[in-house]
């Protein structure tokens, strides 16, 4: 050591003295207040969970990681949409995503971590699309996404202790014991902050829901992808190739696809829609980022009477009453306008 330097464990010492620490230089500034939104679908909070091992559809000796992806709302903490998949990626979110909005209409704010998926451009483009703000989180804040942590918490303790007494052979049927739990078990739980269950609460604001467009909702969850017409009026998508309207040559065009079917592709420019692309060399059938259906083949679920097995008994159970309702209530609309004619 040189005359006027100090060795860094002194230095460490004298700012110990002081209350200058490492851990407390770390910790989050500020104080951080509960909030919570006033009325469903104000906000959803998405984030992902790695969830247990299943063996691998196409090699049963292996075993492969599920993710859970989940779309939570704020105001009843109740879960518009959650489900497991074997990949963390952009089609799986947006698979959960749309069947979220299917059954508990759009929010009209979107909080999301800053994982890749969530900043997709295509993610971002539906979310936009559809009305919604989408907000980050900040970088090294977990904070805001205390809701959904504490649910990821309630996964860990209730369910995977009955999945490891009954367990899943394949992602269908952990998705299907999922799902009876959440809905038979989960959301009919009084919630410890609100007092209620997460049913009941979302069920007082059903009136003041925005409801999506089944056809503008199918529009909006294609993917988009920018080409530019050859010459010869054809374009090129994930290894096929198109023919189009032969005044498009050399002009940049946007098609929209979904992305398990390749054979057919909208074609747009200058924001208005034109005639469908015809395939002329079709070598892919879906999108190479995608995984189609059918992968995981479907396993019988085991007999006995584990909890698990009871809440999806009781789940398709009443899955079952509610068509034999709206059947009902169709026939006797039907007998009705046969009368009055």
């Amino acid at each position: 050591m040189g005359p006027g330097e100090l060795k860094p464990s002194t230095l460490a010492k004298h700012f110990a003295r002081l209350g200058k620490t490492r851990s407390l230089l770390r910790s989050p500034k500020g104080s951080f207040r509960r909030y919570e939104k006033d009325r469903p679908n104000a906000q959803w909070q998405s984030d992902v969970w790695h969830g247990p091992y299943i063996p691998d559809p196409r090699d049963g000796e292996r075993m492969r990681r599920t993710y859970l992806i989940a779309f939570l709302d704020d105001h009843s903490r109740l879960v518009t949409h959650a489900e497991f998949y074997l990949a963390e990626d952009l089609p799986s979110l947006l698979d959960c995503f749309k069947k979220a909005v299917q059954k508990r209409g759009l929010p009209t704010r979107l909080y999301c971590d800053n994982g890749v998926i969530y900043t997709s451009r295509q993610f971002s483009r539906i979310v936009a699309e559809l009305g919604m703000h989408h907000i980050r989180a900040k970088a090294y804040a977990p904070e805001g996404k205390g809701k959904i942590e504490r649910f990821w918490r309630t996964v860990d303790s209730s369910f995977l202790p009955e999945l490891k007494l009954r367990p899943a052979k394949s992602l269908e049927e952990l998705n299907r014991l999922f799902l009876a739990w959440l809905e038979q078990g989960y959301h009919h739980w009084p919630n410890r902050e609100t007092g209620e269950t997460p049913a009941a609460r979302f069920a007082r604001g059903l009136g003041e829901l925005r409801l999506p467009d089944p056809v503008r909702l199918g529009e909006v969850f294609l993917w988009q992808e920018e080409r530019r017409v050859d010459k010869t009026g054809q374009v090129s998508l994930e290894g096929n190739r198109y023919e189009v309207d032969p005044c498009l040559a050399q002009r940049k065009v946007q098609l929209r696809y979904d992305p398990f079917d390749l054979s057919r592709v909208q074609v747009w420019c200058d924001g208005k829609r034109l005639g469908d692309a015809r395939p002329f060399e079709l070598v892919r059938e879906h999108d190479g980022r995608v995984r189609p259906p059918g992968d995981d083949p479907e396993v019988q679920p085991r007999t006995g009477l584990s909890y698990l097995d009871l809440l999806l008994r009781r789940h398709e159970e009443e899955a079952r009453e509610a068509l034999r309702r709206i059947r009902f209530r169709q026939a006797r609309t039907r007998e009705d306008a046969d009368e009055d004619v």
